[in-house]
């Protein structure tokens, strides 16, 4: 019914400011994850154990793909990639004095991301696998880069990436039906 869920019913119609519930929440909610994965890559900045690499990576992509909605909805949002001090004073990554980003370079930075990351993830077991189908694995990860690499226009990339996730045989389409 018209009036139920007023906060994305102000999205779907344009009719919102800055004060409107789902972008507000939707931009916290990124940035909280990016603190939660920057914590764990801090933490950990030298594993030395096959887990923490795991963790390390899990977090990275994690926080690749918060990047990935950010640059998505946002343009050029605040790149934060460390734990941030009292002092430190982020800025929109196009703004940013020290280490400037456009957007396209955001993006490519998530693909580059995900693709380092990889290599210490785990691999999901086959398309029954029902954990690996909720945690971030390597195939999570190529796809990841290869949708990054397409928004980023670079189509071979992409499809090296992408393919990656079909050769794997780990993953299948959903059916039409």
């Amino acid at each position: 019914n018209y009036g139920d869920h007023e906060d994305a019913g102000c999205l779907n119609e344009f009719r919102y400011d800055t004060d409107a519930l789902v972008p507000k929440l939707m931009y916290s909610g990124l940035y909280s994850s990016v603190y939660t994965c920057n914590l764990v890559i801090n933490k950990f900045a030298n594993p030395d154990t096959p887990v923490k690499k795991r963790c390390v990576a899990e977090a990275r992509v994690l926080r690749a793909y918060d990047y990935f909605l950010l640059a998505n909805l946002w343009g050029t949002p605040p790149f934060v990639d460390h734990v941030l001090t009292a002092s430190d004073k982020p800025y929109n990554c196009d703004k940013d004095p020290v280490h400037p980003m456009t957007h396209e370079q955001l993006i490519e930075w998530v693909a580059n991301e995900c693709e380092e990351a990889s290599a210490d993830l785990d691999e999901r077991k086959g398309q029954d696998d029902k954990e690996g189908a909720v945690k971030v694995t390597k195939g999570f990860a190529w796809a990841m880069a290869g949708k990054a690499y397409l928004f980023a226009g670079q189509y071979e990339k992409a499809k090296t990436a992408l393919k990656k996730v079909i050769d794997s045989g780990k993953y299948d389409l959903m059916p039409g039906d």
